[in-house]
C-alpha cells in the first residue's frame, strides 16, 4: 500500500484488482467470487449496507485517477510518515482521512472539465432509478453535494467496467454477492420507507437476526428491518428487479445471501 500506484490502506479497483485477476488466470481459475461492493454500514460491514445500489466510495483507485488525469502524479503516493501499520489489515479510518480528499479535488478539476460532462451525464441517465435517492441522502448525512457523490459513483462505474473487460479478457467470470437485508440507516430505506416494515416514525417494527443454535448461545440481533412484502408485491416487486438487474450489469452471476430469507426469517422486536 504504500508503493506508488498502490491501493491506499484498503483493497480497490485499480492495478491492483487487476493484477489478482493476472493471477487468478496463471493459477488456472475462472470464477472470482466477491464480497458485497455496497457502501459499508456499521462495523464496515457491507452485509449492512448503506445502498443496494451504489459502490462503497473508498473502492476507488487513486492510481487509475491520476492515470485518467483526475488527480496529479503525486496523489496516489502515501507518505512514509502515514504509512500503514499493516499491509494485511483494512483499515477504515485511514482510507477514508486519506482518500475523502483527493475525491473531492478530482471532482473539483472535473468541474472545470466541460469536455468530460458528456459521459457524466449519460451516467446519471442511465442509472437515475436508483443514483437520485443515493446521492440525496450521501449528502444530506456527509459533506459534498449531490453532484459530488453523483461524480464519485461516476468513477467507480468507470473503474468497475475496466476491472470487468480486463477481467473477462482473460476469461475470468465475477461472482457478486446480494445481502437479502439492507441497513435501517441506508439510503434504500429513507427513500422507499412504503417497502419495510417502520412504525409512524420511520423505525423498524421488527428486526432480522437468529434464534440460538449451534453458533451462538443467545441468537443474533442483526438489526435489518424486515420487509413489508405485500407492498413489494403490489408493484410486482419493481424495487427487487431493479437491484438484481443494477448488480447482472456488474457481474456474470450472483450469489443472494441468505436465499432463504425470500421463504421464512427470524423476527425480533425492535425494542428487545
Amino acid at each position: 500500500p504504500a508503493q506508488p500506484g498502490g491501493s491506499a490502506f484498503i483493497g480497490d479497483l485499480g492495478p491492483a484488482a487487476r493484477g489478482f485477476a493476472d493471477w487468478l488466470r496463471t493459477a488456472g481459475f475462472g470464477l472470482w467470487q466477491m464480497l458485497p461492493i455496497c457502501p459499508v454500514g456499521s462495523g464496515n460491514s457491507p452485509y449492512s449496507g448503506k445502498s443496494s445500489f451504489a459502490i462503497e466510495p473508498m473502492l476507488v483507485s487513486l492510481a487509475d485517477l491520476v492515470t485518467d488525469g483526475f488527480l496529479p502524479g503525486t496523489a496516489a503516493r502515501i507518505p512514509a510518515k502515514i504509512k500503514p501499520a499493516r499491509d494485511d489489515r483494512t483499515q477504515w479510518t485511514a482510507a477514508r482521512r486519506f482518500k475523502n480528499p483527493r475525491l473531492k479535488s478530482a471532482f473539483e478539476r472535473f468541474t472545470r472539465r466541460s469536455r468530460a460532462r458528456a459521459a457524466f451525464n449519460r451516467f446519471g441517465h442511465n442509472h437515475a432509478h436508483w443514483l437520485g435517492d443515493w446521492c440525496s441522502w450521501a449528502a444530506a448525512q456527509s459533506a459534498g453535494s449531490a453532484d459530488y457523490h453523483a461524480f464519485v459513483q461516476y468513477l467507480l462505474h468507470r473503474q468497475w467496467q475496466r476491472l470487468r473487460r480486463h477481467a473477462r479478457l482473460r476469461n475470468i467470470h465475477l461472482i457478486g454477492d446480494l445481502p437479502i437485508f439492507v441497513g435501517a440507516d441506508s439510503a434504500d430505506v429513507a427513500s422507499h420507507p412504503e417497502l419495510f416494515r417502520l412504525d409512524r416514525n420511520g423505525r423498524p417494527t421488527v428486526v432480522t437476526g437468529v434464534p440460538p443454535d449451534a453458533f451462538s448461545r443467545d441468537g443474533q440481533r442483526w438489526g435489518h428491518p424486515h420487509y413489508n412484502w405485500p407492498n413489494h408485491r403490489r408493484n410486482n416487486f419493481a424495487w427487487w428487479c431493479q437491484r438484481v438487474e443494477t448488480s447482472l450489469q456488474r457481474f456474470d452471476a450472483l450469489r443472494i445471501d441468505h436465499f432463504v430469507g425470500f421463504v421464512h426469517a427470524f423476527e425480533i422486536s425492535a425494542r428487545a
